[in-house]
């Protein structure tokens, strides 16, 4: 069938021990969520069910993708981990002349002001979703990214989020 019309996933175990059956029948319905569904509810949905994964769909009813368990549980506990980490360190931290290390976290209304960086046309909250936003994917460590004088590079992800970069404040054109 197409994309936008998925049945459920066929394990693999499944399909390795009834090699003859026909596919139809290895199906196992999985749960459709919204796109815009709250992760909270979406860990209890899959617990309930007992389901490993969800069919994640737009406003339109579109396949938007596919989310696990195990990313749910990873997005929470990244989460936990990093608020319990202890000390938290500075969110931004001078390490040389122009060099700054930053929290992929920090929220931009903290940085914006100091650089003159006017984001009121783009919906995004952290210095990481800013760098995310320039490279127009997610990174990997040691992609670079500049805007105006500003150079990015990340230093450290978690998952696919940016958890650390560096900040190189470059000399402005004259």
């Amino acid at each position: 069938g197409r994309i936008d019309n998925v049945l459920g996933v066929v394990h693999a175990k499944r399909l390795l021990l009834n090699p003859t059956q026909p596919l139809r029948e290895l199906v196992t319905p999985v749960p459709f969520v919204p796109e815009a569904a709250n992760i909270e509810r979406t860990l209890l949905q899959l617990r309930a069910r007992r389901d490993q994964m969800a069919i994640v769909v737009d406003e339109y009813g579109g396949v938007a993708g596919l989310v696990t368990l195990e990313d749910i549980i990873e997005e929470i506990v990244g989460d936990i981990e990093e608020s319990q980490e202890t000390p938290r360190g500075r969110p931004v931290r001078q390490t040389g002349p122009d060099e700054y290390i930053l929290d992929g976290d920090l929220a931009v209304h903290e940085w914006l002001d100091a650089f003159k960086i006017d984001l009121s046309e783009r919906r995004i909250s952290t210095i990481g979703g800013f760098v995310i936003s320039l490279l127009g994917r997610i990174p990997d460590v040691g992609d670079q990214t500049t805007y105006r004088n500003l150079r990015f590079t990340v230093e450290q992800m978690r998952g696919r989020r940016i958890r650390k970069l560096r900040l190189k404040l470059l000399e402005e054109p004259a």
